[in-house]
């Protein structure tokens, strides 16, 4: 790049206009982003990453996390085709008003219960009043004599399900 600019005036020239003199500047140590500012912009960029992905992570970004509930069951292989199962509660037994029981695929599945606290319907077994007693004993029958996968189904107050219990006997 040519840039003309003005000198001063020499001993032997007294004019009063400056006298240009021609000076050629050249990009050989000149940079375009200092140091510093590229790693600011490094730094400002790992902030950045960092915030999007500690928001989807930590459920920022509108997702709404499923409480767990905590109840627990066992199931015994009484017979051929019986199966014993006792509910034993658990930090949200108070809550838990319904136990559905599925063997393998859910047709053919008998619940007995002696508890007056409880009414048997189907593969259903849902409180009269409150929650499901902890200890309740149950004794589920399926028409299918070889292995069977049975799974617990539980209903809680706040209108969520989970998964109680599943074994294959």
């Amino acid at each position: 790049m040519t840039v003309c600019r003005p000198s001063t005036p020499s001993a032997t020239n007294t004019h009063a206009s400056p006298i240009y003199q021609r000076t050629d500047y050249t990009m050989e140590n000149e940079k375009a982003v200092t140091p510093i500012v590229g790693t600011i912009m490094l730094v400002a960029l790992t902030v950045i990453l960092a915030a999007i992905v500690a928001a989807f992570l930590f459920g920022f970004a509108g997702q709404n996390l499923q409480t767990t509930h905590i109840v627990s069951a066992t199931m015994q292989r009484v017979n051929a085709t019986s199966v014993s199962v006792t509910y034993y509660g658990g930090q949200d037994a108070g809550s838990l008003y319904e136990m559905a029981f599925t063997v393998n695929d859910g047709t053919n599945t008998t619940v007995l219960s002696g508890s007056p606290q409880v009414t048997v319907s189907g593969n259903r077994v849902t409180a009269k009043s409150g929650s499901i007693p902890v200890g309740l004993g149950v004794t589920v029958i399926s028409t299918n004599p070889k292995k069977d996968r049975l799974v617990i189904t539980g209903t809680f107050n706040d209108g969520s399900s989970a998964i109680i219990a599943e074994s294959t006997l």
